[in-house]
């Protein structure tokens, strides 16, 4: 599925996995039963699965621009659409109960990717009064220290 302005339309798995699968002609092989498209999630689809780095850079850049756009001290009238946009990158994570040890229970989170994990990540700090900002060397970082700049 792919998402367009107004909604989302349909589209074979070929067209859409095959940037991430630069290796294969999944285009010819994955119509048959003993080539088939790898299994999400699984050790096979890690193997072939490469992201091209501009697709992967450009969305480290929408997520910084979303944590620095949703910080408290930073309330300006992109704050609603870099909260939206932190909401988006983080879809598709949600809480996992997971049973320990004489019968007791954690919670935790699984994520389909590690940008949604760092998503959630800068949530839960916006969400504890940590402001982020952006330190001379480019990185970014969050702090309760009102001094921080």
């Amino acid at each position: 599925m792919e998402y367009v302005r107004g909604g989302a339309s349909v589209q074979p798995l070929y067209t859409a996995w095959c940037p991430f699968f630069p290796n294969e002609d999944a285009e010819h092989d994955w119509g048959t039963i003993l080539d088939a498209a790898p299994t999400p999630v699984t050790e096979e689809f890690w193997y072939r699965y490469a992201e091209p780095l501009p697709r992967f850079i450009e969305a480290v850049q929408l997520l910084r621009e979303a944590v620095v756009g949703s910080s408290p001290g930073r309330a300006s009238s992109r704050t609603s659409a870099s909260l939206e946009l932190l909401a988006a990158l983080a879809g598709g994570t949600g809480p996992v109960l997971e049973r320990k040890l004489r019968s007791r229970h954690q919670l935790r989170w699984r994520s389909p990717s590690l940008l949604s994990t760092l998503a959630i990540m800068a949530m839960q700090d916006l969400t504890r009064e940590r402001e982020s900002y952006r330190c001379p060397c480019g990185n970014i970082a969050a702090s309760t220290d009102p001094k921080t700049k």
